[in-house]
């Protein structure tokens, strides 16, 4: 009966346990799935930080070398160059294609004409970097900072630019076609003949930035700034949230309605430079001619005439009765035709017997050996090229003129060329011109103090 009833124990505590095991099994399998699952993601996230807050610079040690080709394979290969120091570094025309470079330190790295296609820079510091000519197309380039960077005519088609800093960076006929580049830092920067066709632009700062005849058509433009930009030229055809002064018909913008213009001039702005500069080079021409026409003619020509005591002697008065005044005068010199000599002729007798005295065989003064006209040498190089320098000088004056008295009282209405001022003429005057034109004085008064310099006789 015992072993009946430990039996039924054994039984009814083997279910139970079974039962506890049963339930127990899965809540185990969970929990051990969930520590998987968060001890990834805390490896995930410990790696996410790591690469997020690495200091620039302080990855591989390469600054001021010359990368190779094959130490950018072998980095490739390794997981790229992030946070490396690569400050001065020359990687000049390398192949960078989608090369890691986050938070790398590449301040005044030269990467020219470097092929960084897809690449990332992402929070790379690239202050005064060299780009110029590189290929940055669908580079990832957030927060990236190139102030001072060199990227004339760098191709940034379809960049990620949010957030980067472009201040003061040359970015003269570069390529931002379709470039993100919201919120990015373009003060100052010079963007002349750039194309930044369909770029998202939202937000940017283009102050005091130079966009003379840049490419903004159907850009997005909203909320962007333009305070103190130079627009001369710029296109904003179909382009959202344009400047309200640019001169390039915008939306909303038409040409006859450009504040403070006038009549349209026949004449384009490229064209009117083009005539400025022409004329002060025919200026500097002629100038420079007739300094070297002097120079030469008094290295051809003495001046044999007009010197006092040059030439024969002057011809001896006629004696006479002492009632006639007695005896010969003095020759009659200087101001001949020859410049004479202030020989004298030969004296008379005290007492003639006959009311003129017969003239000697020989009336004329002493004869010279020579000719006595004296030559005055020839003329001096250094005051040639006093003269030329003065004409160089003047010429750059003149054109300084033109240039101020131009862009005063002329306006540039886009590809319609330019319009006079009217209302804005005062405005316009007072601004920079007075200081072109007090130059434009100071240099004409310098110039023409030097040719003076260079005329003085020889």
């Amino acid at each position: 009966m015992l072993a009946a009833l430990d039996r039924a124990r054994l039984e009814r505590f083997g279910r139970l346990t079974a039962a506890v095991a049963a339930g127990a099994l899965p809540i185990l399998i969970l929990t051990t799935a969930s520590v998987a699952t968060a001890d990834v993601a805390t490896a995930d996230a410990a790696g996410a930080t790591s690469a997020a807050g690495c200091r620039p610079g302080s990855g591989p040690h390469l600054a001021g070398q010359r990368i190779t080709a094959t130490e950018v394979a072998r980095y490739q290969a390794s997981g790229g160059l992030e946070c490396a120091d690569l400050a001065r570094a020359n990687l000049s025309g390398l192949n960078l294609v989608q090369l890691d470079l986050t938070r790398a330190n590449l301040r005044h790295a030269n990467l020219s004409h470097a092929n960084l296609n897809q690449a990332t820079l992402t929070g790379a510091a690239m202050e005064g970097a060299n780009l110029r000519s590189a290929n940055l197309i669908q580079a990832t380039m957030d927060r990236v900072n190139l102030t001072g960077a060199n990227l004339r005519d760098a191709k940034l088609g379809q960049a990620e630019l949010k957030g980067a800093s472009l201040s003061k960076a040359d970015l003269r006929f570069a390529d931002l076609g379709q470039a993100t580049l919201t919120r990015a830092n373009l003060a100052s920067a010079n963007l002349t003949r750039a194309s930044l066709s369909e770029a998202q632009a939202q937000g940017a700062n283009f102050r005091k930035a130079n966009l003379t005849d840049a490419d903004l058509t159907a850009a997005t433009l909203t909320g962007a700034h333009f305070k103190g930009a130079k627009l001369r030229g710029a296109s904003f055809t179909g382009a959202t949230g344009a400047p309200a002064d640019q001169g390039g018909g915008g939306p909303g913008v038409s040409v006859p309605t450009l504040p403070g213009a006038g009549p349209a001039v026949a004449v384009s702005e490229k064209t009117l430079q083009e005539y400025l500069l022409g004329g002060a080079a025919v200026i500097f021409v002629l100038m420079s001619l007739g300094s070297v026409r002097r120079y030469f003619y008094t290295r051809t020509t003495g001046s044999f005439f007009g010197g006092p005591g040059a030439g024969y002697g002057g011809y001896g008065g006629f004696g006479g009765p002492s009632n006639y005044g007695g005896g010969f005068g003095p020759g009659y010199g200087p101001g001949s035709p020859w410049g004479g000599n202030d020989a004298s002729g030969y004296g008379g007798a005290a007492t003639p017997t006959t009311p003129f005295t017969p003239t000697p065989a020989t009336p004329y003064g002493p004869m010279p050996t020579a000719f006595a006209g004296r030559w005055r040498g020839a003329g001096r190089p250094a005051r040639l090229a006093l003269a030329i320098l003065g004409a160089l000088v003047v010429a750059t004056a003149l054109w300084l003129i033109g240039h101020t008295v131009a862009n005063a009282i002329l306006i540039p209405a886009g590809n319609a060329g330019l319009r006079l001022c009217e209302s804005t003429c005062g405005t316009r005057f007072a601004g920079h011109a007075p200081v072109g034109l007090v130059a434009g004085v100071i240099l004409l008064a310098i110039g023409g103090t030097l040719r003076a310099i260079g005329r003085i006789r020889y």
